[in-house]
């Protein structure tokens, strides 16, 4: 090639790299410009992979960028609300989200940003809140939801948005006062959705407390049942106040209340027997069974009962009971080794942390283990002894049976007892929701047995019920049966031997 050429052909490749690399682009950006295409000009080829290959084919050590991708949604809940309702929406590549967008049928109707919008560090979650503007002006149904970033758009999942609520609105409250324990019924409208009872100060409505379930419930839409606990009257002095129910869709209107320091609704428990005064004979163990019997006010069928046996001087002398539910009635069964002597019963509970308590008076227990002088005796049961709410009679070791009328009890020279009643052989199990038209009446018979041996204190319904139920545990409990209220082979067996062996 002569000079000339040489000279020509150099001009030429001159122009030429000028043209494809402008001297405004680095190398760096030319090569970012490749990644956003399959082929690359100049022969350097992008390869898509877990590494992005690097470009190379062209002289260039420079890899592509990982490609950004679009926004995906897995999962948002709540799935429905109204106004003030805040939902989340979990995924893949949120970070950069700007919007939530609401579609129905295919077009976008209104759009979310911040600042009721906010996005997870993670990257992996958006947080919208639905305004009560935004639930008064988007009419209520089933909508399409989407990711914006700027990348694109994300898949779509549905949400309904529910008609918005007006604000609570109070009429009055019943009682205006309450300390304590004490209960209360607010009356208005548009409770269905309500949450919360807010405490303020009546001069600058300053937040001074909560009510929240389970001490607010919502009776109807016009009707909220409340209850001041100790927990909460810790938190507030005595004094009068301005309250709102609140709820997603706002807070109600003021209305007065006043707060005292002794509530007229005070949990406490009242024994009902012994009461102090009996003469009690104890037998041992083998028949001295007596129902401890008391009644509660402000308390629970679920709380917790503790029974102990005191002496004079105040001193426990048996744990009768650790733990049982408040069903108003114990089954207990005298020790042997119990001296003859005066004594009470203790009966004791907590309720928000503060111990509530009561005793009977002073009864006198005699302790008398001598056997029963006859295998063959039959008496009839002391009314007196029956009616102060023993199961068996302390002068003669006879379970009380005086419901029956008639009726009497025999006891065998082993001290076990016999109870005068017709032959009940029961076929089936029984238990609870059972009637008689599945057990061929064998519900009804139960039932009358139970009443007629004092553990029923109801008549026979055919229906085995709550009360059925708990009659039947303290049968079972009085004859050493596991005392589950299900009437199975050994509960039946047990009530055929005392009413067949006659």
């Amino acid at each position: 090639m002569n000079r000339a050429n040489l000279i020509r052909f150099s001009s030429v490749f001159v122009f030429v790299t000028f043209y494809f690399l402008p001297i405004n682009k680095t190398l760096a950006e030319i090569t970012a410009d490749m990644c956003d295409y399959p082929q690359a000009t100049n022969g350097c080829a992008y390869i898509p992979g877990p590494d992005y290959v690097p470009l190379t084919s062209c002289g260039m050590i420079q890899s592509c960028p990982a490609p950004a991708l679009a926004p995906s949604i897995n999962y948002v809940g709540p799935a429905q609300g109204t106004g003030n309702t805040r939902s989340m929406i979990t995924g893949a590549n949120l970070a950069s989200t700007s919007a939530v967008t609401f579609y129905q049928d295919g077009k976008n109707i209104i759009s979310i940003t911040a600042p009721q919008l906010t996005v997870g560090r993670d990257g992996k979650s958006v947080t919208f809140n639905i305004s009560t503007l935004f639930s008064v002006n988007v009419p209520p149904g089933l909508y399409q939801i989407k990711i914006v970033t700027p990348l694109g758009f994300s898949n779509s999942v549905p949400f309904m948005l529910v008609p918005s609520l007006p604000p609570p609105r109070v009429g009055g409250v019943d009682p205006s006062q309450g300390g304590p324990n004490d209960p209360g019924t607010i009356y208005g409208q548009n409770f269905s959705n309500a949450t919360a009872i807010t405490v303020r100060t009546p001069l600058w409505r300053q937040l001074v407390s909560i009510i929240t379930p389970p001490y607010v419930i919502v009776q109807d839409d016009s009707r909220i049942t409340f209850n001041l606990s100790n927990a909460f009257m810790k938190t507030v002095n005595p004094g009068s106040y301005l309250l709102t129910v609140g709820s997603p869709s706002g807070e109600s209107n003021y209305f007065g209340y006043k707060f005292v320091a002794t509530g007229t609704n005070q949990p406490n428990i009242n024994p009902i027997f012994p009461i102090g005064g009996e003469v009690i004979v104890n037998k041992g163990g083998r028949s001295s069974i007596a129902r401890i019997a008391w009644a509660t006010n402000g308390l629970a069928t679920t709380t917790p009962i503790k029974i102990d046996l005191l002496d004079t001087a105040g001193a426990v002398v048996k744990n009768i009971a650790a733990s049982t539910p408040n069903n108003h009635q114990y089954l207990w069964q005298y020790d042997s080794f119990l001296a003859s002597g005066k004594y009470k019963i203790a009966i004791s509970t907590q309720s928000d942390g503060r111990v509530v308590s009561n005793t009977g008076g002073y009864f006198t227990l005699i302790t008398d283990t001598t056997p029963y002088a006859s295998s063959t005796a039959t008496s009839t049961l002391s009314t007196d002894a029956c009616a102060n709410g023993l199961l068996f009679d302390p002068a003669t070791g006879q379970m009380c049976t005086s419901a029956l009328g008639t009726t009497t009890a025999t006891t065998t020279s082993s001290g076990s007892q016999i109870i005068q009643y017709p032959c009940l052989d029961l076929q089936n199990n029984l238990h609870t929701q059972l009637t008689d038209a599945t057990t061929s009446g064998e519900v009804t018979s139960l039932q009358n047995f139970l009443k007629a041996a004092g553990f029923l204190n109801a008549d026979a319904t055919g229906y085995f019920g709550r009360l059925t139920l708990e009659a039947a545990k303290a049968f079972q409990q009085a004859y050493s049966i596991g005392y589950t209220g299900y009437v199975g082979i050994l509960t039946r067996t047990k009530i055929k031997s005392l009413t067949c062996s006659h």
